[in-house]
């Protein structure tokens, strides 16, 4: 009984060898396969990190561009503000208007609002005046318009000689006033966004 005792020792010894040889490949299989899988994938995910680390260095070279632009926006809304009246003021702007011809010695003898024209950052108010008196106080006029403190432009002019004229009134004068109205609304979500 020995002599089996040995042997099947040494086929215990063999099938234990045999087995744990073969538990190596199933080992790898088992254990092995999904930590490469995982090894994978976090290699992709540092791989996606390190692009997004790039982009995000790419944006951030371009902040100080950007808030120069910003600040570029900024001065021209500024501008922009002295320049042009805000909604509220443009009334007063063409009371002024009136005075002015007044002053110069014009009659206005009708004012007409014309339709409001949207432009990118602002609206065109034009106003469509009828104007009585002397050339001389349309010249007059015209200068006194040209230095306002907001921008108004003049077009669209026809003059014609009164029949009868009388001491007073020697043109008729109709033209187009436009005052320029900042939408400030606009501006501001330009700003913010």
């Amino acid at each position: 009984m020995a002599g089996l005792s040995e042997e099947t020792g040494k086929r215990l010894l063999v099938a234990g060898v045999l087995a744990s040889l073969a538990a190596v490949p199933a080992l790898r299989i088992l254990w092995m396969g999904p930590q490469r899988d995982l090894l994978a994938m976090r290699r992709v995910e540092l791989g996606q990190s390190r692009a997004e680390v790039v982009r995000a260095r790419r944006e951030a070279g371009r902040l100080p561009g950007l808030e120069a632009e910003i600040e570029r926006l900024r001065r021209r809304r500024e501008v922009l503000g002295r320049t042009l009246p805000e909604p509220r003021e443009a009334s007063a702007l063409l009371r002024s208007l009136q005075e002015l011809a007044s002053r110069s010695g014009l009659t206005m003898d009708a004012f007409t609002l014309s339709a409001v024209r949207p432009r990118e950052y602002f609206d065109e108010w034009p106003v469509r005046l009828e104007l009585t008196g002397e050339f001389r106080g349309l010249t007059t006029f015209l200068d006194e318009v040209s230095r306002l403190r907001r921008v108004v432009t003049v077009s669209e002019m026809s003059i014609r000689a009164l029949v009868p004229a009388t001491r007073a009134a020697t043109i008729s004068v109709t033209c187009t006033a436009t005052t320029y109205v900042l939408r400030t609304s606009d501006l501001d979500e330009g700003a913010s966004g």
